[in-house]
């Protein structure tokens, strides 16, 4: 039979509430939903929860230790 490999997408963002939606709306339909904030101060975290989506917060240092970070933290393939 068919495996069906179940799929993670990782999101980056900083005060992301104007494009955020979009973004989440084109990705819903995925396993599961990761957004690393470098501490937004918008209604980022809020929408990503009306999403289902896990928020986590780290300070940005760099985009490759950011991104390095939210690999940390899929459960499934990227």
């Amino acid at each position: 039979g068919l495996i069906m490999q179940k799929i993670s997408v990782l999101i980056l963002t900083h005060n992301s509430d104007q494009t955020l939606v979009r973004c989440l709306e084109s990705v819903k339909g995925f396993d599961e939903i990761v957004v690393i904030d470098s501490g937004s101060t918008d209604m980022t975290e809020s929408i990503v929860h009306s999403y289902m989506g896990r928020f986590i917060s780290n300070r940005f240092t760099t985009f490759s230790e950011q991104r390095n970070f939210a690999l940390s933290k899929a459960t499934h393939d990227w």
